[in-house]
Order: structure tokens, then sequence, then C-alpha cells
């Protein structure tokens, strides 16, 4: 269980609620997990709202970030279950072919 994503989505009732950008971003890392930082130029991404959309990504439980060297903070983000899960639901509701057709066109 991903006790971050339980104590995010169960505060109230279930309930997940995330903005487009953060939608494009799950499903970014999720499509290409080593590639993440190209999405910055091909979709036009600001580091500001890449990093903001990160950040609250990661608050969700959604994905979570592995250093790879500790020394440099330098590391990189990963899908969770729970987010691979979301991205499946995301899928279902046709944002998958949306952002593909959006990547071909850029």
């Amino acid at each position: 269980m991903n006790k971050i994503f339980a104590e995010h989505v169960t505060n109230t009732a279930f309930f997940l609620s995330m903005s487009k950008k953060q939608i494009t971003y799950l499903i970014s890392l999720n499509s290409h997990p080593y590639e993440s930082g190209r999405y910055c130029e091909t979709l036009h991404i600001t580091p500001d709202t890449w990093f903001a959309s990160l950040r609250s990504l990661a608050a969700k439980g959604l994905i979570e970030r592995i250093i790879d060297d500790p020394v440099k903070n330098t590391g990189y983000y990963k899908v969770t279950k729970a987010g691979e899960i979301v991205c499946l639901l995301l899928a279902e509701a046709g944002f998958v072919s949306q952002q593909q057709e959006a990547e071909q066109v850029a």
C-alpha cells in the first residue's frame, strides 16, 4: 500500500483532483520515464510549472523521487503503482490519446 496516496485520497472520502498539466506530466513520466526532461522543450513547459506539478504529484503519492547521487542531490522521478493505475483510468477517459495527438503535432 502507498501510504501517501492512501492518506491523500481518503482524507474525507475518496477524492483525487488533478490539473490538466499534472495529467500531462504524469502520463509523460509513465510513458517515457527516463526522458522526462524533453517534455519541457516539446510541450513548451516552463520549469516553474514543471516542478510545481512534480511536487504536487509526489504529494499525492502518484510519483516518487529517486535519488541517485545523495552528494549532488540528483535523481529522477518514478511513477508509483498508484500513479500507474491512475494512468490506466486516464487512458479509459481518453486523456492518453489526446496527449499522444498533441505530442505528434509539437
